[in-house]
């Protein structure tokens, strides 16, 4: 109903789009409606659920890529993962949209987890992670693309293996509606929003009172080229596994700069889309010391 109006609203109505997302979106909630039978109060109460499910998971791979970089004791992981989990706690309604059931937090949970499965050289796990991200709204396109080509330098079978069950348990049984989701990125990707809420490229240039469509192109390109450098970095330490610090830290730039970059290029990047990009802050935020050595 609200994909509905909105469309009405842009005077698009008339469109046969009326799902603004991949399908693998909806088949992840799948599962939580048949766990409800029906009862739409018991949908909201799990999905609830399964999102802050999320926060605690990403406030552990923080947690888990501090431990990394600043070798922290497990007591000391403990604590910091508490603290952590209640500062991603702290605003769940409008920063974050738990309380409308938005994927975003999913998407990061994915894509953090990734990293950190990376740093274990779980490489089917982080393999499965990665492709997971890109396949709910695509915001992880340049994460997975970068991720998986490291960890094939270390294993393409189990890089490949990981990619490609994503793959057939997200996308194979939905890739029917494949032409409806080309049709929705058509409609998704044309929209604007001039509000408060929008923390993209292109409104940062509208309120600025500069060409919006140049100034964004400009901010994107700046942002891809501190992904790629961040992307070599890693890429010169994957293959020296006693380089945990450098490769959690180079891991962890090249991880927010990706991400930044697509969302940051978006026309819409509403204020809840920022949990996707906000771990990478945390932990560089708080690991000044591996900053400086690096």
């Amino acid at each position: 109903l609200i994909t509905t109006w909105l469309l009405n609203a842009m005077g698009i109505g008339s469109s046969s789009v009326s799902y603004l997302y991949p399908p693998s979106h909806a088949l992840v909630y799948v599962p939580i409606v048949y766990l409800a039978h029906g009862d739409y109060a018991r949908v909201q109460r799990l999905q609830f659920a399964l999102e802050l499910a999320c926060l605690v998971a990403i406030a552990i791979a923080v947690a888990c890529l501090l431990g990394e970089m600043l070798v922290l004791d497990s007591a000391t992981l403990f604590a910091l993962g508490c603290v952590i989990c209640l500062v991603l706690g702290l605003n769940v309604g409008n920063q974050l949209g738990v309380e409308r059931g938005q994927s975003d937090v999913i998407t990061a949970a994915l894509g953090w987890w990734a990293l950190v499965a990376f740093q274990r050289r779980w490489l089917v796990l982080s393999a499965f992670l990665c492709t997971a991200s890109v396949l709910l709204k695509g915001y992880g396109i340049l994460f997975a693309v970068g991720m998986i080509a490291v960890a094939m330098r270390l294993s393409w079978r189990r890089t490949m293996l990981g990619a490609a069950a994503a793959v057939a348990i997200l996308f194979v049984p939905v890739a029917r509606y494949v032409p409806d989701a080309i049709a929705a990125y058509r409609v998704r990707s044309a929209m604007f929003w001039s509000s408060w809420t929008n923390q993209s490229f292109a409104n940062l240039m509208h309120y600025l009172g500069v060409p919006r469509e140049q100034g964004r192109i400009t901010l994107a390109l700046a942002a891809l080229a501190c992904t790629f450098a961040a992307w070599f970095a890693l890429n010169r330490r994957v293959l020296f596994y006693e380089d945990r610090a450098g490769r959690a830290f180079w891991g962890t730039v090249y991880a927010t700069a990706s991400f930044s970059t697509v969302l940051g290029y978006s026309l819409n990047c509403i204020a809840y889309s920022c949990i996707i990009t906000m771990p990478g802050a945390l932990v560089l935020t708080l690991a000044q010391e591996r900053l400086v050595v690096q």
